[in-house]
């Protein structure tokens, strides 16, 4: 199994951790490009940061090694 298809986020009930879009699309985590990570992290950290699953874009920011995207110093 790629790292890519490696699951690493489980949430509290031991299920996947699923991106919904507005659309209904769902998305495991690991499964999602950077790019749409970052975009992920980035819109909704200004709005919805009390949302669980923003916590488990971030470990998967960090995992990847993404982190440098953002200004941490800020």
């Amino acid at each position: 199994m790629s790292e890519k298809n490696t699951i690493r986020h489980l949430n509290d009930n031991g299920d996947r951790v699923v991106w919904k879009t507005r659309k209904g699309g769902i998305f495991y985590l690991e499964d999602m490009n950077s790019a749409h990570l970052i975009k992920i992290y980035k819109s909704h950290l200004k709005r919805n940061y009390t949302m669980s699953v923003v916590d488990y874009v971030w470990e998967e920011i960090l995992f990847r090694g993404l982190d440098s995207e953002f200004d941490l110093d800020s």
